[in-house]
């Protein structure tokens, strides 16, 4: 390459660049201006609002002064004149009031000496402010909407001789209400329960409240409210059927078989229920009508003993004619003689009489059925027992059914 192509090569390039930076150069002057800028804080920072001259006129602990401030807010000016706040002082406006460059009158009002009687519990503050509510609320003091609040001018905070101001709190009573299973509190000039309560809490008709409503509110601290609802609710109430059993002298003693079906029946109830407290403490029935009656369910239940043997039935035939129990009789048999007519010495049969006994026994059987019977005839010593046992019951046998 010869030395001019070179020397257009160079110059060529320069154009080049030099067109480029014409074209940025409206977006790089933006940049160092933004930098500019953001260093300064003029924008973002409180340069610009610092930057507004504000004539001010600070009234102050009888004295006036004049200036022209740079600061933004109403405590910024007061710094820049090199005067200080105390801790309850106040400004007119309030410190942070913003200046916008138009003349600004500012008065610094002092805290004064308050004396503050919290329920006769005496204490020295200081506060700007005139008005009470302002007073108490500068010093946290809270008040409640029952409480009374007054204010006078005194002599003394101290002694009440010299000039300052008292604020007199008179705190109202309170009371902690157990209800709802909870406890609420409550702050009341009422002088009975009752209106200690009115407005605070609703009471039902029927709500137990002690002490009562109509008692003194002095001197109580707790008041208990029992709430007492009464409601009367329709019912339909199940009628369960019974099950009657009768003895079956055919089945075996643990059978059974079901001779009527039984059925539940139903009746309509009117009920009055009385809560305590959301609890159910009773329930009066005050209608009661049957819509459908019950049927009772029968069934038929075995007493025969498994090994009742060849008696049994005329065990069951003799103890109905007088009115006995078969089983005891059964009973007591398999004990004297195990079912053996011919069981024992001098005392003989079923029954185990003596020759005697047995000769009185059966001659007297009413109607005579059994006069001159045997001893050993079972048959006879079943229904003469049984009429015996009938009269004077087992007294006489030393087994029993």
């Amino acid at each position: 390459m010869d030395k001019n192509t070179l020397v257009y090569n160079f110059f060529s390039s320069i154009h080049y660049l030099f067109l480029k930076l014409k074209h940025m150069a409206p977006a790089i002057f933006f940049l160092v201006f933004l930098t500019v800028l953001l260093n300064s804080n003029s924008v973002f920072g409180e340069g610009l609002v610092a930057s507004v001259e504000t004539p001010v006129t600070i009234k102050y602990d009888g004295k006036t002064k004049n200036l022209v401030v740079t600061q933004n807010t109403i405590g910024g000016a007061i710094e820049q004149a090199r005067l200080s706040l105390g801790q309850f002082d106040i400004t007119d406006p309030p410190s942070g009031t913003l200046l916008t460059g138009q003349k600004q009158s500012i008065t610094i009002v002092r805290a004064l000496p308050v004396l503050i009687s919290d329920n006769n519990q005496e204490h020295l503050a200081y506060s700007a402010y005139t008005n009470e509510n302002d007073i108490l609320k500068q010093l946290n003091i809270v008040i409640y909407p029952e409480d009374r609040v007054s204010s006078n001018l005194i002599m003394d905070p101290a002694d009440e001789n010299a000039a300052g101001q008292k604020v007199s709190i008179e705190r109202a009573p309170v009371y902690k209400i157990k209800v709802d299973g909870g406890e609420q509190i409550i702050r009341s000039w009422g002088k009975t329960i009752g209106e200690v309560l009115n407005g605070k809490v609703s009471l039902g008709k029927l709500d137990i409240v002690e002490p009562g409503v109509s008692s003194s509110s002095y001197e109580v601290q707790a008041i208990s409210i029992t709430r007492i609802n009464v409601a009367e609710v329709n019912e339909t109430v199940t009628i369960p059927f019974t099950t009657e059993a009768r003895k079956d002298y055919n089945l075996y003693k643990g059978q059974t078989r079901v001779l009527n079906e039984g059925e539940n029946g139903q009746k309509q109830q009117t009920i009055r229920i009385t809560y305590q407290n959301g609890i159910e403490i009773s329930r009066v029935v005050l209608s009661s009508e049957t819509t459908k009656a019950a049927i009772n369910e029968v069934i038929s239940q075995g007493v025969k003993p498994y090994n009742a043997g060849m008696w049994w039935d005329t065990l069951v035939k003799a103890a109905a004619i007088w009115g006995i129990d078969p089983v005891g009789m059964y009973n007591v048999m398999i004990c004297e003689s195990n079912g053996n007519p011919y069981s024992g010495g001098y005392y003989k049969g079923l029954y185990q009489y003596n020759p005697d006994t047995w000769s009185g026994a059966s001659n007297a059987y009413p109607g005579g059925g059994f006069r001159g019977a045997l001893i050993t005839d079972g048959t006879a010593q079943i229904y003469v027992t049984a009429w015996k046992v009938s009269t004077s019951g087992w007294g006489a046998w030393g087994c029993k059914p």
